[in-house]
């Protein structure tokens, strides 16, 4: 992958972002979860949700973009479960780049 920067988001970022964990959850989640759960989470996520969970203490939210486009993000965040850990989170690859190593 020589051609992958990752690097933290940028919040003129979010629209963007927003946009690709929207697609991926209808083209490759969808598969996988109840469709009608995604429809109803797809319509309502947008950049306010994105900012209260990247923009959260102690999380790091990263962007990866491969050929100078967004290819995908994902966060290292505080565990839900484990007070004190870290975990990573919320990973997301556009569909067309599934399986070339980005996650």
């Amino acid at each position: 992958m020589d051609n992958l920067t990752i690097r933290p988001v940028r919040r003129e970022e979010y629209p963007a972002v927003v946009e690709l964990i929207k697609r991926v959850m209808l083209e490759v989640n969808i598969k996988d979860y109840d469709r009608d759960y995604l429809l109803e989470y797809v319509k309502r996520y947008d950049t306010a949700e994105l900012a209260a969970f990247a923009d959260s203490p102690d999380c790091h939210f990263y962007v990866g973009y491969y050929d100078g486009a967004l290819a995908a993000c994902g966060a290292v965040a505080p565990a839900e479960d484990k007070p004190g850990a870290q975990e990573i989170r919320s990973v997301y690859v556009r569909p067309d780049l599934e399986g070339k190593g980005l996650g």
